[in-house]
């Protein structure tokens, strides 16, 4: 037995989504990835219903219609387009370029929203100094990347001491970054 997921209706309360390939389609983005020659790769899960290839869905935060290109079945490093995809699949869709993770998808029908996934709060603190002014531009677009990708790495500019500061979950995680 499957264990039931849960979805927001209009009015905040809980509903169990039935996970059916007949049903509304129900998705959610649950990881983003910055890939220098694919571009922005967004990967969903399919809670309820069939995303096909060159439809149009409506990403519910922005109430934005969004059609769907190419999607791709991802298996380690290997990925093989697919013309649909079915409730419970896990794909990537790329070059939606305003996909966030936790956003959901819907074919336009009005259905449940599925709840933000909450991420820790990062708990380390890291300045950054680039070594000259032209430095400070590429290093600061890149770190934004990193911050979309990874839900507990943040970038802020401290306005009292005017530096750039990366926060994460651990000190190796930024020295790594």
């Amino acid at each position: 037995k499957s264990v039931p997921r849960l979805g927001l209706n209009a009015d905040g309360e809980s509903v169990e989504l039935e996970q059916s390939a007949d049903g509304p389609l129900i998705a959610q983005v649950f990881k983003t990835r910055i890939d220098s020659f694919v571009a922005k790769m967004s990967f969903l899960r399919l809670y309820s219903g069939t995303l096909s290839k060159d439809a149009s869905v409506t990403d519910v935060r922005t109430g934005k219609h969004l059609k769907v290109g190419q999607i791709y079945d991802q298996q380690g490093a290997a990925h093989d387009s697919v013309e649909s995809a079915h409730a419970g699949d896990i794909v990537v869709l790329v070059k939606l370029d305003d996909l966030k993770v936790g956003d959901t998808i819907h074919n336009g029908e009005v259905g449940p929203v599925l709840p933000a996934i909450q991420f820790p709060e990062p708990m380390v603190a890291l300045a950054v100094e680039p070594k000259s002014r032209a430095d400070q531009t590429k290093i600061s677009g890149a770190l934004h990347k990193i911050a979309d990708e990874y839900q507990t790495f943040v970038v802020t500019r401290e306005t009292q001491t005017k530096k750039m500061v990366m926060r994460g979950m651990s000190e190796l995680r930024l020295q790594i970054v």
